[in-house]
């Protein structure tokens, strides 16, 4: 990972922060259309309107990115299929279980296979504390915390 500025950094974290709640949000109106609509509606529109959104925002790059990056975009093929694979998941969970038992399921189990796998394959370019699997292990445990005491 490159040396960023504090600002660059807050941003980051602003973004990542932003992103959580727009999950957030994005599950619970899931939630409410997955009863009338199948999930691979749902994902179908949800996948449109993303590939819209990104293609306005990071469509100059293209043509360059052709040209240059081709391991790059291996990689994302095999990234954007397993986060659609996801999608359906999450889709297909919500239609059966309430939302307030899979939104915690997945605020536990993000965390554990993002350590694990940036530990196995990002060592090099990722940096993991005894801090962060400490709050790992917080974040883990209010998940569980919830799920577990959802129907009492």
């Amino acid at each position: 990972m490159q040396k960023r500025t504090r600002v660059a950094y807050l941003a980051g974290i602003a973004a990542a922060l932003g992103a959580a709640a727009s999950f957030g949000g994005a599950q619970v109106l899931t939630s409410a259309t997955v009863e009338t609509l199948s999930p691979l509606v749902v994902l179908a529109i949800a996948q449109a309107i993303a590939l819209v959104a990104n293609w306005g925002l990071f469509s100059r790059d293209v043509y360059l990115d052709l040209k240059e990056k081709r391991r790059g975009y291996a990689i994302s093929l095999l990234g954007g299929t397993i986060s659609t694979v996801a999608f359906v998941l999450v889709f297909s969970a919500l239609k059966e279980v309430s939302v307030v038992i899979v939104a915690p399921i997945l605020a536990g189990g993000v965390p554990i296979f993002t350590l694990l796998l940036s530990f196995l394959l990002l060592r090099r370019a990722e940096k993991i504390t005894a801090g962060t699997f400490v709050g790992a292990a917080f974040v883990i445990g209010g998940a569980l915390l919830v799920t577990t005491t959802a129907g009492v």
